[in-house]
């Protein structure tokens, strides 16, 4: 008789070891789960425009009377807008617009009174002399990027013109 109560014993631990297997695999299951969640939110939350350690990478001088409209993005992760950087801002008119962007390629398009160009500039990269320097002259024309600082312009003036 002790024998058969060993054998129901050792059936009923086998079940529970059974159990207990189970409930760890659905752990790890959900643990994994979680973590490919978290990844994926993590690919999936936005860049601010000015991510960077590097306060000035771009500037925009306009000398002109009326303000500019300047706006960059930069692609993402596998050249889709995921994790890409864009962004805009106002170069008021005789003023100075100093943004902060993330190293690699960004196109930058600049529109002032109806005149519309955009450049794709390197920032922090091998081909980058120092911030892309973008000028607009007092007729409204706009230049092409210039890399490094500008003869006596660092830091910039407040007024231009």
């Amino acid at each position: 008789m002790s024998d058969q109560a060993d054998g129901v014993k050792t059936e009923q631990a086998r079940g529970r070891s059974g159990y207990r297997l189970g409930c760890a695999g659905v752990v790890l299951a959900s643990v994994a789960l979680a973590v490919v969640v978290a990844i994926s939110a993590a690919v999936l939350i936005p860049v601010p425009s000015c991510a960077c350690a590097s306060p000035l990478d771009l500037a925009v001088q306009n000398y002109s009377h009326q303000d500019a409209s300047v706006s960059w993005s930069q692609p993402g992760i596998l050249g889709t807008p995921l994790r890409g950087l864009s962004g805009s801002a106002v170069a008021a008119r005789c003023t100075t617009l100093i943004a902060g962007l993330r190293s690699g390629v960004v196109e930058v398009s600049v529109n002032s009174g109806g005149v519309s160009r955009t450049f794709n500039v390197h920032i922090r990269d091998a081909l980058a002399g120092g911030p892309a320097v973008i000028v607009i002259g007092a007729d409204g024309h706009i230049a092409d990027p210039i890399s490094g600082f500008q003869p006596g312009g660092y830091p910039y003036p407040d007024t231009l013109c």
